[in-house]
Parts: C-alpha cells; sequence; structure tokens
C-alpha cells in the first residue's frame, strides 16, 4: 500500500501519512510493554520511510495504539471492535 501511496504523491507532489496501529486487548491497559508489535511498528514504518526518501516523497510515520475486543460473530468469524 505504501509503494502506491507513494507513487501516487509523487505524480501530485504530496506528502504521505503513514499510520501504525498497534492492537491492544482490552484486558490490558493501552500504555503496556508490547515490545513485539512496538518493534514491528518502528520496522514498518522506517521501511516506509526509506521507500519515500527513494523516491523524492516525504512519509510522515505515526503510531497509535487502539484497544481492541476480539469476539466471534455468530458464524464463528472474528470481529474487532475498538477505541483509540
Amino acid at each position: 500500500m505504501i509503494a502506491t501511496a507513494v507513487r501516487l504523491a509523487q505524480d501530485d507532489d504530496a506528502t504521505v501519512e503513514a499510520l501504525y496501529v498497534i492492537k491492544v486487548p482490552l484486558d490490558m491497559p493501552l500504555d503496556a510493554e508490547l515490545f513485539d508489535a512496538e518493534e514491528q511498528a518502528a520496522a514498518s514504518l522506517a521501511e516506509a520511510r526509506a521507500l519515500g526518501a527513494d523516491n523524492g516523497v516525504e512519509v510522515r510515520t505515526r503510531t497509535v495504539r487502539a484497544a481492541v475486543d476480539r469476539r466471534r460473530d455468530h458464524r464463528g468469524r472474528r470481529c474487532e471492535r475498538g477505541r483509540t
């Protein structure tokens, strides 16, 4: 998705906003230590910035946390509801 956004931004001389959402289970505090998720977020956003830089496009990045309630619907499919 970032590659597409960067290509489109090149055409319009625009900036890309990249957001990484760390999903935090409702039974944990939003500021819980989630080292693996934080490392993955940092790596993904660094890759997005590098792709932008390679193509002359500014990529602004941000990580947010969202509390999610992971339940299953009546068909057994996972549904996530959350708040930030």
